[in-house]
């Protein structure tokens, strides 16, 4: 049932930076949220705390706001600990943004605002309540999030933000029960998607969106690294996401990850590094898992590659938070080692262990194929 919820969540994810009517006509609060954002996915949360409490005085009680803010805590905090003070004041934040979002529709069910608001706050507390294993909460969010999702289908020519929104739909919907067929019987309850439609979108909003452009930017990275197994076009885009924003870990980790896909191993390397000396598992796992690439691919030392999964699999287990596609990459990394070890039984028990955690292509045609 959870895996479902997530499902559900993933469809209706509406990107987590916010957008208004008012933003777009005064150039005051357009300058002040896209330096906010800037700052948040810099990791300089002190200085967006300043501009957001700045905005705030501007634009009074908005949805805009505690979405700003948890969008804060959600990057500050990562992994976000159940339980703790963020946690419950994350939810808080996202439930006052909804909350405001719905006076904007009680006025206007098709006010700009109102629709793309209530679809961000909305999604992110099914995903929320999905987390926490909570159904019939993460349900009762997800269909008011679909609600503001189906409208914002036919706003995108007024709302540039809502190409993101509907591309990001238009591709998770057939993609994901492809690589899940036991969820093909529920997907009748969405619209039929279009995955081409959908990159094209969400491309386009890498182009014109404002306040979802680096949004826009992560998913084209997620998708075509992930799914489509093509680096060089997902490189595209983990390079303007690090050059914007330097300072954030989990894009260095992005970009690190597209460029050892590429081969381009001189060039992950010393990003790679960077993220060893890190002291949150968050950004440590993926360097693991990227020295135990780097090991067996580049310098061909298989032993020293097999010690580096091993001990990835070992934080991934420790983590406290969703590590199967790292998990995955281990287990696909040992199973190629003891294939060139000759010891094929074990290669093929590693490629299963790798096939049942992964969701991507990238790792699934890996073990399908040689497990075939």
């Amino acid at each position: 049932m959870k895996k479902y919820l997530l499902v559900i969540a993933a469809l209706l994810y509406a990107g987590t930076a916010p957008a208004q009517q008012i933003l777009l006509e005064r150039k005051e609060e357009v300058v002040l949220t896209k330096k906010a954002l800037g700052m948040i996915y810099n990791f300089e949360f002190d200085s967006a705390s300043a501009i957001i409490s700045e905005l705030e005085k501007i634009t009074g009680p908005h949805p805009g706001i505690p979405l700003l803010q948890a969008l804060s805590i959600f990057w500050e905090c990562q992994p976000l600990a159940r339980g703790s003070d963020q946690y419950y004041k994350y939810e808080k934040l996202l439930l006052q943004s909804a909350e405001l979002s719905e006076q904007f529709l009680k006025k206007d069910e098709m006010d700009l605002e109102g629709v793309f608001f209530s679809l961000a706050a909305y999604g992110y507390l099914a995903s929320f309540y999905a987390d926490e294993g909570n159904p019939l909460k993460a349900i009762s969010n997800a269909r008011k999030a679909y609600v503001s999702l189906k409208k914002g289908f036919t706003l995108m020519d007024e709302f540039k933000e809502f190409y993101f929104t509907t591309g990001l739909y238009n591709y998770y919907r057939e993609k994901y029960p492809e690589n899940h067929p036991i969820y093909k019987p529920f997907m009748w309850l969405f619209a039929s998607g279009d995955k081409r439609l959908g990159l094209d979108q969400l491309k386009k909003a890498s182009r014109e969106a404002v306040f979802t452009r680096i949004e826009a930017y992560y998913y084209l990275f997620h998708t075509y690294l992930r799914y489509e197994k093509d680096p060089a076009t997902a490189l595209i885009y983990t390079s303007k996401m690090v050059e914007k924003h330097p300072r954030n870990p989990a894009f260095k980790a992005y970009h690190a990850e597209a460029l050892a896909a590429a081969g381009r191993y001189e060039e992950a390397s010393p990003i790679v590094n960077q993220l060893k000396n890190e002291t949150n598992p968050f950004y440590t796992l993926p360097a693991a898992i990227l020295d135990g690439l780097m090991l067996e691919k580049k310098e061909k030392q298989l032993e020293q590659a097999e010690a580096s999964y091993r001990k990835a699999l070992d934080m991934a287990e420790k983590a406290g938070f969703d590590t199967d596609h790292y998990a995955a990459m281990a287990w696909a990394g040992l199973a190629r080692i003891a294939d060139k070890k000759g010891e094929k039984n074990k290669a093929r028990e590693f490629y299963s262990k790798a096939l049942k955690l992964s969701s991507y292509d990238i790792v699934m045609d890996e073990a399908e194929e040689y497990l075939r």
